[in-house]
């Protein structure tokens, strides 16, 4: 279980998750220091307005404490949230009723998620399928016909948003008139490859797509193999 900030679900505002925002913005803050921080100062934008020796305190080693200290200064949560606003998308944490629960379980599970796109209860129900970006003509074949036929079956389909496999899962599970959600390697702002827009615009007809990147976060080698966790749960 998590431990919980001092807020509730129904009592954070735009407020409270604008520095959620804010430090999601700050690399190398994940998991380990939002809990860390929560337990010790409560809310988000207490620690915010904590210096280092008081970020110290809170448990975050020394080079944590420090990153934050010097990032906080170059970051305004007042224009985070304006610019995910602008992007047409929204974020939620892991306190939000929306984040998934089976996400919830997994260790290293993301702070924030941004969305565009509804999740919906019965996304629990899904299967992620993923595969090669270069699959031969029979590969392509095998891929449609497997993803059309789960997805007939009233699941909803998981996938990456990448070439190949990834494009034929979201691809089949549309036709077949069923939910898919696309995890995406990049900000959500950030449509990868580029030729996938229209896929993406598809998609969130009767769909998802979403990502643990802020916004404007460019695709690196890196961030498609973390985002695979989320796929998995």
């Amino acid at each position: 279980m998590l431990e919980s900030f001092l807020v509730t679900n129904n009592e954070k505002t735009n407020y409270e998750l604008k520095y959620w925002v804010a430090f999601n913005r700050i690399s190398g803050i994940g998991r380990g220091c939002f809990k860390a921080m929560g337990a010790h100062f409560g809310t988000l934008s207490e620690t915010w307005r904590a210096g280092l020796t008081e970020l110290r305190a809170a448990g975050l080693d020394t080079g944590a404490a420090q990153n934050i200290a010097t990032r906080k200064l170059q970051i305004d949560p007042d224009v985070e949230m304006e610019t995910l606003i602008g992007s047409g998308a929204r974020a939620i944490t892991w306190h939000d009723d929306e984040y998934p629960e089976r996400l919830k379980e997994i260790y290293d599970l993301p702070p924030v998620l941004y969305l565009r796109g509804e999740l919906l209860p019965q996304d629990a129900r899904s299967i992620s399928l993923v595969g090669t970006r270069a699959p031969t003509a029979y590969g392509r074949e095998a891929a449609y016909e497997l993803t059309l036929d789960i997805a007939s079956a009233g699941v909803v389909i998981v996938s990456g948003l990448a070439r190949g496999v990834d494009a034929i899962a979201h691809r089949a599970a549309l036709e077949a008139g069923q939910r898919t959600i696309a995890v995406m390697g990049s900000g959500i702002d950030v449509i990868y490859p580029r030729e996938h827009e229209w896929l993406t615009s598809d998609i969130l007809e009767n769909g998802v797509v979403m990502s643990e990147y802020p916004v404007g976060t460019r695709p690196v080698a890196k961030n498609f193999s973390r985002r695979n966790r989320i796929m998995a749960a």
